[in-house]
């Protein structure tokens, strides 16, 4: 029985280190792949829209999961030039687009690029939506959930949109 044991061990061995997490490594990739996110923020949003930088950590027996927080457009107040409710909708809904598009393409070409978290098969990617005009915008999700899987050699994106904001209901 003994003997039965030890051989069960030795040959799960090899599994057991396969799904390890090598921590140096993932810091590496992992500030990068944050960087990335952040300029897409940047790009989109010039000056006020990354409120929270992307953070990352890793979820064992699932794997790594980035959280940001962005506005998509300024807060209105007396000091700077207002918009009309219908200019801010449509600048938000565009940069809601142009989020969900340039994210979306960035986990396709990137996710395979994380080799330390690779073994996963799964990356996460939460935006939180700052809504800084409710009146003007009353139907903006309050956060945008990236799911990216790896299927053989492609990489599969999908995104789900989520409304937590209670004082709506």
């Amino acid at each position: 029985m003994r003997k039965l044991t030890l051989c069960i061990a030795f040959m799960l061995m090899p599994i057991r280190g396969y799904g390890q997490l090598d921590l140096p490594r993932f810091k590496k990739e992992i500030s990068s792949f944050e960087k990335a996110l952040n300029g897409i923020a940047s790009a989109i949003l010039p000056n006020y829209g990354l409120t929270q930088s992307a953070r990352s950590t890793y979820l064992e027996g699932y794997g790594p999961v980035f959280v940001m927080e962005v506005a998509l457009e300024r807060a209105a107040n007396p000091f700077s030039t207002p918009f009309s409710p219908a200019e801010v909708k449509q600048n938000v809904e565009r940069r809601h687009k142009e989020i969900i598009q340039k994210v979306s393409d960035l986990l396709k070409q990137k996710f395979s690029e994380l080799k330390a978290a690779a073994d996963s098969g799964t990356l996460t990617v939460v935006i939180y939506l700052w809504n800084t005009n409710p009146e003007y915008v009353p139907d903006l999700p309050s956060q945008i959930v990236f799911t990216a899987k790896k299927l053989g050699t492609t990489v599969e994106v999908a995104h789900h949109e989520f409304d937590f904001d209670v004082s709506r209901r």
